[in-house]
């Protein structure tokens, strides 16, 4: 994949991890992150209201040992699961959701975490080092290992094994963790929702939606959450006896509280009891997984609004499968004084075909706050061929066009707001063309 692996690799804050892993070597000391320093400022106001006093800071050795654990900490167990990763106190399920997906793709992890480091070796020493994706280049975090705690309990997002020490958005936080293509679809009017999320899946996407706020009432008293993420782990056809087929989704709600659907198919529902033996014997491990549920096709589109998607590969955003490869070109620019940016062309004269795949991404950087934006595609003749319709304040939008061999030009547009006046904004824009 173009994204799993990146050849810019740049140190995050000038931190270089073998110097200073060498330094920590040679004085025989533990690594401490001055750019990270242990400080209760760090922490979220509702810790620092309720356990004032109480947090202590330790290395994963002493919570293992408070903790009465013989084998010691480890970065990873013999197996990664999605059910490992549970949310601590801070309200940062969208972050979790997309660690959760993630987590099976060993690709993925390995670039992000890189394999050379761990608990058990001689050559610990406090220091572990983390690649995050922005802009076709991985930073190099660094990070000492002293953890917040109450009671030698770890407080924030945390492994459910107890051992194990891995680990805004959910679309947002899965492009930075793995540099994918983000895609939102409105789930109004979906017919052939199972059939998009069952391929999606196969080729390794990161989905999840949350509940529609015109829902939120009816949803909670069925057991959803408000403003709230809810990954997807897989879509299930299953026949119950006697009856059609019943086109099912699997998620998981990051807090693993126990809180869970409690509508038709949920984990108590009696249409379990319809099945046959062995369809309920292969689901009664998952249904002991707090927060693991699965919820008709349906019920999803009545109760979600849209389905979030990151593609950690261009391609896979194809409908049907395609031997072609797409080329890269990606620019940054500039709306100055919010006016539209440069025109950006888009030359497919390469392509064979009549028609051809063309995927653009667009991206605002460093913006406090999100503008509303979007783009369009102009052909030779200034005449419009595509827009992205609605101005919307996400941070990056994509989709997929099928155009004819030609030349266009891509326009990013932007509409002025009361709290954006006279700034200047960047964008960063990709854009891949079959050849």
């Amino acid at each position: 994949s173009h994204f799993i692996k990146s050849p810019n690799i740049k140190n995050f804050k000038d931190q270089d991890y073998s110097l200073l892993k060498e330094d920590c070597k040679s004085k025989e000391k533990l690594f401490e992150d001055r750019e990270f320093q242990v400080d209760p400022q760090l922490l979220t106001d509702k810790t620092r209201d309720n356990e004032s006093g109480k947090i202590q800071w330790h290395r994963p050795h002493a919570i293992c040992t408070q903790q009465g654990i013989n084998e010691g900490p480890k970065m990873f167990g013999v197996e990664c699961h999605r059910s490992d990763i549970k949310q601590g106190e801070i309200g940062n399920c969208w972050f979790v959701a997309a660690l959760t997906s993630l987590v099976q793709s060993k690709d993925v992890i390995q670039e992000l975490i890189p394999s050379d480091q761990d608990f058990q070796t001689d050559h610990y020493h406090g220091i572990f080092r983390f690649r995050f994706w922005a802009f076709d280049e991985r930073h190099e975090v660094l990070v000492d290992d002293r953890l917040p705690t109450v009671n030698g309990q770890l407080i924030y997002l945390k492994s459910e094994t107890k051992n194990n020490l891995d680990n805004g958005s959910m679309l947002e936080a899965a492009v930075d963790l793995c540099g994918g293509i983000p895609r939102r679809i409105p789930l109004q009017n979906l017919e052939n929702l199972f059939h998009i999320i069952h391929n999606d899946m196969l080729q390794g996407a990161v989905l999840g939606w949350g509940l529609n706020i015109e829902k939120t009432t009816q949803g909670e008293e069925k057991g959803l959450k408000g403003n709230h993420v809810y990954p997807i782990i897989t879509a299930r056809a299953i026949k119950p006896l006697n009856s059609e087929v019943v086109q099912l989704i699997y998620m998981k709600d990051p807090h693993g509280d126990g809180q869970q659907w409690t509508g038709n198919w949920g984990n108590e529902d009696e249409k379990w009891w319809k099945t046959d033996r062995d369809t309920r014997n292969s689901f009664e491990s998952e249904w002991k997984r707090n927060g693991h549920f699965h919820m008709p096709v349906e019920e999803c589109v009545n109760y979600f609004d849209k389905l979030e998607i990151c593609y950690l590969d261009p391609s896979d955003m194809e409908e049907e499968d395609s031997s072609r490869k797409l080329r890269l070109t990606q620019s940054f620019g500039k709306w100055i004084n919010m006016k539209d940016g440069d025109p950006f062309t888009i030359d497919s004269a390469s392509s064979m075909t009549d028609l051809h795949s063309c995927i653009v991404s667009l991206r605002q950087m460093n913006m406090g706050e999100k503008a509303f934006f979007g783009f369009k595609v102009n052909d030779h003749s200034k005449t419009e061929v595509y827009t992205s319709g609605k101005l919307l304040n996400y941070r990056e939008q994509s989709d997929r066009l099928r155009l004819t061999v030609g030349k266009y030009h891509l326009k990013p547009r932007r509409r002025n707001t009361n709290n954006l006046d006279d700034t200047e904004g960047e964008y960063f824009l990709r854009v891949f063309v079959e050849v």
